[in-house]
Formats: structure tokens, C-alpha cells, sequence
């Protein structure tokens, strides 16, 4: 498994990042606290979530507002670089739980067993992005969005399933961005860095 980030990781951050997700992988009893450690990431931006708006995702939104900042970033504009920041994680966060509950009601149209599992874990993603401090999912959300994935391809439905496969690779990126900004924050450092 392969996670980017938006900005370099401590090396501090990135032992504990790649211990993490080895020892969720390697040592099945010690999932859940993999699990809500990296859940816990989702916390940072809960009110900036509620914001992002309602509309389907859309991939060229996002490279707009990641294009948006770089220039606020490399003109020296640090608070529209951090503005377009938490823009972009709020809108991968928002679109992540809207497009597990499409998956969801795709599943149960076609009477699907899986259909309430994952309607269970958007409720559990949505609630999570809603309140503050963390919470234990018990699931990756890029996990899920990757089976939705592989449904819109079985169903021929090719363009969609390449935009969510974007967004499943989206909610990784800024699921480490979450992740970072809190041991920056943790550490006592400025969570903002990548904007200064």
C-alpha cells in the first residue's frame, strides 16, 4: 500500500505512518488500533467538512484548488494557501462520505448483502468528520471507495469508476495530510507548514 502526502513527512511521522499501516497489515489483532489512529486524522478537519459543498465529485474542482495553492504557496501567500488547503481536504473528506453513500444505494438496488455494511460505514465516516477529536471507523475509507470502484467497472459505468478510483486516491492523500498536520501539532510545530 502506497500513501502520498502533500508535503514531506517528519521522519518521525513517517516511521510511525509506515509502522502503522505494516502493523495493520501484518498483525490482524492489531487493526483497530491501526484503525483508529488513522482515523483519528479525519478530526482536524470536521467543521471544514460541513462546509465542502454538495455537488458530485469532480476531479478538475480539486486540481483547481490544489493549482490555487501552489501560486497562494510560491507568491508567499500563506493564508490563501492554507484557506485552499483545508478547501481541498474538506471537499476529498465531503466527497468521500457522499460517494460511499452512492455506493451504498447502487448496492441496494441491485440487492446487494454488502448494501447496509457500507451504508453502516458512511454513517460511521460522516459522524466521525462531524464531531471533534477522533473516532474509531474500523475501515478504510479509500478501502470502500475502491470497492465502489470495481462495481462501476463490472457495471461498464468506465467514467465514473476512474473518477472515484481519483477520489480513492485523493482520500489516501489527504488522509496522510491529516495525519501529518497532527504530529506537526502534536510536536508543537505549525500545522500550516506546507503553506509556509
Amino acid at each position: 500500500m502506497h500513501f502520498r502526502t502533500s508535503g514531506p513527512l517528519t521522519r518521525e511521522g513517517e516511521i510511525l505512518w509506515r509502522r502503522t499501516i505494516r502493523t495493520s497489515h501484518e498483525h490482524p489483532a492489531r487493526k483497530s488500533k491501526a484503525s483508529l489512529l488513522l482515523v483519528g486524522v479525519w478530526a482536524l478537519a470536521a467543521c471544514a467538512a460541513q462546509q465542502a459543498s454538495d455537488g458530485p465529485w469532480e476531479p478538475a474542482r480539486l486540481k483547481r484548488t490544489v493549482v490555487s495553492m501552489k501560486e497562494a504557496r510560491d507568491r508567499g501567500d500563506a493564508e490563501a494557501c492554507i484557506r485552499h488547503l483545508e478547501e481541498r481536504l474538506a471537499y476529498v473528506d465531503a466527497s468521500a462520505v457522499r460517494s460511499l453513500d452512492e455506493y451504498a444505494t447502487l448496492l441496494h438496488t441491485l440487492q446487494r448483502s454488502e448494501a447496509d455494511t457500507v451504508r453502516a460505514r458512511a454513517n460511521r465516516l460522516r459522524e466521525a468528520q462531524s464531531r471533534p477529536g477522533s473516532a474509531y471507523l474500523g475501515f478504510r475509507p479509500a478501502g470502500e471507495l475502491q470497492g465502489y470502484v470495481s462495481l462501476l467497472q463490472e457495471l461498464g459505468r468506465t467514467s465514473e469508476a476512474e473518477a472515484i478510483k481519483e477520489l480513492a486516491d485523493e482520500s489516501d492523500s489527504a488522509q496522510s495530510t491529516h495525519f501529518q498536520r497532527l504530529i506537526w501539532q502534536q510536536e508543537g510545530r505549525d500545522p500550516n507548514l506546507p503553506c509556509r
